[in-house]
């Protein structure tokens, strides 16, 4: 069976014949499993999918680049983000002239994806840079561990010898991160004190 060809086994099965799920879903689903099978292949350690729509503005597929070169990853991401400006890695022929590949990058929601992804660990540069290139529209995770810093959502723990100025996050200095909850803003009641 093609399925088995494309997924490397039967393993799509139990993924995509669930039943009273929309086919939206069930695509959502297939390219999930899809980018798990190509990250088990020796040595592909990245993996990312750019949606590709018709002319009516529905996914007609996905373009999925893999490989085993974190700066073929970055280069790939770099050269799709040349086409348009906005961050969203898709590909819409349905305003012709109006190639646009990426929406516009929300850091707040990349950065709340990145908190929750961490959240409550003690984490190290390099995973936290693997999820910003393989999860994010982002080819590093400054702008996300800013957003998450200034919000006291992250800490950085340097490495010895080495100083951290606020908000900043270079890797060479970076022992671990900490991704925490905000520290809760407390009210002072004037009347009652």
């Amino acid at each position: 069976m093609q399925l088995d060809d494309v997924y490397g086994g039967r393993c799509w099965e139990e993924t995509l014949e669930v039943p009273g799920i929309s086919l939206a879903r069930k695509a959502e689903r297939a390219l999930e499993l899809y980018q798990r099978q190509l990250l088990k292949i020796a040595g592909v350690d990245f993996v990312w999918s750019f949606e590709m729509r018709g002319k009516n503005d529905r996914i007609n597929y996905y373009l999925v680049f893999a490989t085993r070169n974190r700066l073929g990853m970055e280069k790939m991401k770099e050269a799709m983000r040349q086409l348009d400006k906005t961050g969203g890695y898709r590909f819409s022929d349905a305003h012709v002239g109006q190639d646009m590949l990426f929406r516009e990058d929300a850091i707040d929601v990349f950065a709340n994806r990145l908190h929750t992804h961490f959240m409550g660990k003690n984490v190290l540069y390099g995973d936290v840079d693997r999820f910003a290139l393989c999860d994010s529209p982002f080819t590093n995770p400054k702008s996300m561990l800013i957003f998450l810093s200034k919000a006291g959502r992250v800490v950085a723990f340097p490495k010895a010898g080495c100083n951290l100025r606020k908000h900043s996050f270079p890797e060479e200095s970076v022992e671990y991160l900490s991704f925490v909850n905000a520290p809760a803003v407390q009210f002072q009641d004037d009347l009652f004190s």
